[in-house]
């Protein structure tokens, strides 16, 4: 209805013809073949959905125009509803929520170095949308609140040259939702890091193409169960920590005869696929809560479960080996005392259209989901019955 409900980094797909076709033979682009949902937590606005009064709600871009990033977007929203069978039978509204919103102008630009040999830019933008909202059951006069936190960095330094185009950058985004009512909460961290260098060369007999590409999608996950469930003195199974991160290194080489485009000198691509998956429950022992310090538990989610529990780390680039057996390394942990990192691990390397090494270690990821009905993961996205995580009750 003209108010922003939420906001998101879009992650940036590199489709098989991207930047050099020899990089993607035959690995392709992370997500190029199958992109997840944009998804978009509008909890808050459950007073109004439920209020009978006409919703409209419209998905877009912005920044967009033609010949710009918005004609190459193609948009269907849809809206998942879940139904809270006790609530059934009852007559629900509530407020207006409380919108607080730093707007999607927080840009700034900077020339770092503007001369007729070299163009050099530093982009950096930033937006914080907080939403809370309530839904009230006149029936039972009970009040249900939720809050919805979204917090967007994106930063970009791009170099030109009469060869070379080389873009470096990262995209973070943290969005919070939360219910002081029930007691859920759900972090989720994502974070998009990427080094794109294109160098374009020819002389007066070949037209020379150098690509080079490194880049992932980091996820990151803290769940924790609301509801009566969660305030009993053993919640076992209530907190959990999931991490995720697809990375890939690639670099290419195509070099043609200007006068015969099919006279190729040099046609060569080297690939690298790492994805890894890790779960962990979060033990929370009788007297201590996520809140108490006293009680030996940091209330620091986002700091000290991320160096307690270490997800991948950072890339490298392609020349150094990033090549590791994650049975060796899990046998080697184990004997050290340590608990392992990854629960899943997948590794690809192609060379020129053919694959060349591909690992798989299985882990402990299937039983460990297989414990909990609540939450289940496939290959991008983590799935969560949001109802049973949310612990709602009129």
């Amino acid at each position: 209805n003209g108010k922003v409900a939420g906001i998101a980094n879009p992650f940036p797909v590199i489709y098989t013809g991207g930047v050099n076709p020899m990089l993607w033979r035959p690995l392709t682009g992370i997500l190029s073949f199958d992109i997840p949902p944009y998804r978009f937590d509008i909890t808050p606005f459950l007073g109004l959905i439920n209020s009978g009064k006409e919703v409209n709600v419209t998905v877009g871009v912005r920044n967009g125009g033609v010949g710009t990033c918005e004609s190459v977007w193609y948009l269907d929203a849809v809206m998942l509803l879940y139904q809270a069978p006790e609530c059934y039978g009852k007559r629900l509204d509530g407020d207006a929520p409380e919108i607080h919103d730093t707007g999607a102008n927080d840009v700034k630009v900077t020339p770092v170095k503007v001369t007729d040999e070299e163009v050099t830019y530093e982009t950096d933008g930033s937006r914080t949308l907080t939403v809370t909202g309530t839904l009230r059951s006149v029936t039972t006069g009970k009040t249900f609140s939720s809050t919805v936190e979204t917090y967007l960095t994106s930063s970009n330094r791009v170099k030109i040259t009469a060869t070379d185009n080389i873009s470096k950058g990262k995209m973070w985004s943290k969005q919070v939702s939360s219910s002081p009512t029930t007691g859920a909460t759900k972090m989720t961290v994502e974070t998009f890091p990427y080094l794109v260098i294109s160098v374009e060369k020819q002389d007066n007999t070949t037209f020379d193409l150098v690509g080079n590409v490194t880049y992932a999608r980091r996820m990151f996950v803290d769940l924790h169960k609301g509801g009566a469930h969660a305030q009993a003195k053993d919640i076992k199974g209530v907190d959990y920590v999931v991490g995720w991160t697809n990375e890939m290194q690639a670099n290419a080489r195509y070099n043609r005869s200007l006068s015969n485009h099919s006279d190729i000198n040099i046609q060569y691509g080297h690939t690298g696929e790492r994805y890894t998956l890790a779960v962990t429950p979060l033990a929370i022992l009788p007297g201590e809560s996520r809140d108490s310090p006293e009680g030996g538990l940091s209330v620091d989610l986002e700091a000290s479960r991320e160096d307690a529990y270490r997800l991948p780390q950072s890339l490298l680039p392609l020349y150094h080996s990033w090549r590791h057996e994650p049975s060796e390394i899990r046998a080697e942990r184990a004997k050290n005392g340590e608990a392992p990192r990854e629960c899943y691990y997948n590794h690809l390397e192609a060379l020129n259209g053919a694959i060349t090494y591909n690992t798989t270690d299985p882990g402990t990821c299937s039983p460990q989901f297989a414990e909990d009905t609540w939450f289940n993961m496939d290959i991008n996205t983590l799935r969560v019955a949001e109802m049973e995580w949310l612990g709602l009750a009129c």
